[in-house]
């Protein structure tokens, strides 16, 4: 059997789209590359948490801030538990109001009035935490 190198040459599109795939897979590996690359760089080691830690704690107790912070934690847990009231109270004044202009005898109908006044007053206590 006789097999030329003319028999095995592709056609022009077939190698374009060799080479269009070939560079794509080139720019995801060094994309790939990079992002690892960068990655190992942005970690830290236990090691130094730990060290940066005791560095920064003595500041950190110099203001009792690990004190203060528990003690607000106590108090916000038991406040979950308390009543809350709340007060709104809203006015407004219409321009225009709708009126009926519908008469019955017997029947007086008033428009409505153009102040209007709304006073809330809420309360609420927690029964269930849901836990």
């Amino acid at each position: 059997m006789n097999v030329s190198l003319k028999d095995l040459s592709l056609p022009f599109e077939e190698i374009e789209e060799f080479k269009v795939m070939m560079r794509m897979k080139r720019m995801i590996f060094s994309f790939s590359f990079l992002l690892f690359v960068s990655g190992m760089y942005a970690q830290i080691t236990l090691e130094e948490c730990q060290r940066k830690t005791q560095e920064n704690y003595p500041l950190v107790h110099q203001y009792g801030l690990v004190e203060k912070t528990k003690e607000y934690s106590l108090e916000n847990a038991a406040r979950g538990y308390l009543p809350q009231l709340a007060l709104s109270a809203k006015a407004s004044y219409q321009s225009e109001v709708t009126e009926i202009p519908v008469k019955l005898s017997g029947v007086d109908i008033k428009g409505l009035p153009k102040y209007q006044y709304k006073v809330v007053l809420e309360l609420k206590q927690k029964i269930l935490d849901g836990g």
